[in-house]
């Protein structure tokens, strides 16, 4: 089991570093290239797009990859995934409907009005954006980890050059969100094209798409909760009114934290059907695990304490160095975030997802009470201890849960 993670995890991995690297060179181009107040928008808009196509794939495509990887294990095809595909399709084109409704009638009448044009791009990034995320966990339950990587990696190389070229040539904050658009694409082409022989063979399946809307509910659930606690910081900072230009400054450190949780996303990747399909899990290899982790977390931790200033500078502007002091406590609330999305991908693999959502939903609380006492009164530092706060109880929640659910397995 542990080497089978083991490998995916690396194929992963080097894809996820790859990846994220090439995220940091679209993120620190773009806060070079567009003023500080363009900046915070975006962020403000990918932090939106993330969480809408998370509500509508991520729950479906973890349903998909476990479903997958139990019918590998009884050597039969799948027939879930040509119909999880065009339930994610019909979904996303829903999305994009409400992003056009919400542009032209909505958004126009609030203080929020300045979100209008990024919302038109959204509804046509949404459709291409869902389907090669779905599209990467069908490669997930297959256990074909290349063709997963590669996937994703010609996603974001396509949309970090696109994005680079187009802002040259003016486009500004339309052309960095539009380069979505393109990059998207090329992944799904590339990974039908991997797959095409498996969607031959079926058709939809009424009953089939039923069991993925019954057990997504949980899971799409989790990972929606994990994206508000670690995404949702930015748009927590708009509704209390915090200035574009600050939310820019502070989205420097929150994206070298974030970079903690996306390394781990490739173990959890991994894990997922290794455990789906496993008939017993061995409680200390997994305690082993977890200590290795936390004593990379802690190294990891200490470094960024010691050289924030440092690290910051060697990405971003000057100006970025004024809220450094934040990265620290971003860093330790990510790493907390990190361990519990490992345990809870534990709880999902078991079958038992909703185990997870009492921890997570008690955290969210956390989360939403305290940033209504903390942002107003001190501002961005008050969002990184709101963030610190409500990772801390997750993750001791979450521990409590897959020790109950492992003993009583």
């Amino acid at each position: 089991m542990i080497r089978k993670i083991a490998r995916g995890s690396i194929l992963v991995g080097l894809a996820t570093t790859v990846g994220s690297l090439l995220e940091y060179v679209y993120q620190i181009f773009m806060a070079n290239h567009l003023p500080a107040g363009d900046f915070g928008l975006l962020n403000t808009t990918l932090s939106i797009m993330w969480m809408f196509v998370t509500l509508i794939t991520v729950g479906i495509g973890l349903s998909i990859a476990k479903f997958i990887s139990e019918d590998n294990a009884k050597g039969k095809p799948s027939r879930i995934m040509f119909n999880g595909l065009a339930l994610v399709l019909a979904l996303s084109l829903i999305l994009s409907a409400f992003f056009l409704f919400f542009s032209f009638i909505i958004l126009p009448k609030t203080s929020a009005f300045d979100l209008s044009m990024p919302f038109i791009v959204l509804a046509f990034i949404t459709p291409p954006l869902a389907i090669a995320t779905v599209l990467g966990n069908v490669f997930q339950g297959l256990e074909r980890f290349l063709d997963m990587s590669i996937a994703a990696l010609s996603n974001v190389i396509t949309k970090v050059a696109a994005a680079v070229f187009l802002v040259y040539l003016g486009y500004g904050l339309t052309g960095a969100l539009g380069a979505f658009i393109i990059g998207s694409s090329l992944s799904v082409l590339y990974s039908l094209a991997r797959i095409r022989s498996y969607l031959k063979k079926f058709s939809i399946n009424p009953e089939l798409m039923k069991k993925l809307v019954v057990f997504s509910i949980s899971t799409t659930t989790i990972i929606l909760v994990f994206h508000i606690l670690l995404r949702a910081d930015v748009i927590a900072l708009k509704i209390f009114s915090v200035p574009n230009d600050t939310i820019g400054i502070y989205t420097g450190s929150a994206l070298i934290a974030r970079f903690i949780y996306y390394f781990t996303i490739s173990i959890a990747t991994a894990l997922l059907p290794v455990v789906s399909s496993s008939k017993k899990l061995d409680m200390k290899k997994i305690k082993k695990s977890f200590i290795v982790l936390i004593l990379l977390f802690i190294i990891g931790n200490i470094i960024i304490y010691k050289f924030s200033d440092f690290v910051i500078s060697l990405f971003f502007p000057a100006g970025f160095l004024e809220l450094s002091n934040l990265l620290p406590i971003l860093a330790i609330s990510t790493s907390m975030l990190s361990l519990s999305y490992m345990l809870v991908t534990i709880l999902i693999g078991i079958g038992k997802p909703k185990e997870s959502l009492k921890p997570l939903f008690v955290g969210t609380t956390v989360y939403l009470a305290s940033s209504a006492i903390l942002i107003p009164s001190s501002g961005v530092l008050g969002m990184a201890y709101v963030m610190l706060l409500s990772a801390f109880v997750t993750l001791i929640l979450s521990g409590f849960a897959v020790k109950k659910n492992l003993i009583l397995r």
